[in-house]
């Protein structure tokens, strides 16, 4: 299998929201993660910024940011995501999803190692996970990031 890993495109939206509803469904994620998705991958497409609440430390405190989406594409076929936020400071991984029957195949890794040689150590890298979702806490930890918040979703950092 060749995984390749691209921007976000328009034709992107339905195969991503669909990633989004599965992982509502399978509870990874919260149900608002579905409902706002089309307004995160329209900012990702834009490149306008908005302005967000992020969480940090347990603290919520809003923050203008920006997003870029990747797609990886398994033999030219979209199955995984991942959705940044970035701010003058740091990224936060705040969306990334697999489609269940392609993981394994390095999809997540990719993207991962996509955004941090990006980033070229200029900025702090974050990404929140529910604990529900155990594969990709160990996905991130393999990849380098750390436990930061024990919380629920748990914080790591790189």
């Amino acid at each position: 299998m060749t995984v390749t890993i691209r921007p976000l495109q328009e034709n992107d939206r339905a195969p991503v929201i669909a990633m989004l509803k599965e992982g509502v469904a399978f509870k990874h994620f919260l149900p608002t993660a579905y409902t706002q998705a089309n307004a995160l991958l329209g900012a990702a497409l834009s490149g306008v910024p908005f302005t967000m609440i992020k969480l940090r430390a347990g603290q919520t405190r809003p923050h203008q940011v920006t997003s870029r989406a990747w797609v990886a594409e398994v033999n030219s076929v979209p199955a995984a995501f991942a959705l940044s936020l970035v701010d003058a400071n740091e990224i936060e991984i705040h969306l990334a999803w697999t489609l269940k029957a392609l993981r394994r195949t390095g999809c997540m890794t990719a993207l991962i190692q996509h955004e941090i040689t990006l980033n070229n150590g200029q900025k702090r890298i974050y990404a929140r996970c529910y604990k529900k979702s155990t594969w990709a806490v160990s996905c991130f930890q393999k990849n380098g990031f750390t436990l930061a918040n024990t919380g629920d979703p748990v914080e790591l950092t790189l």
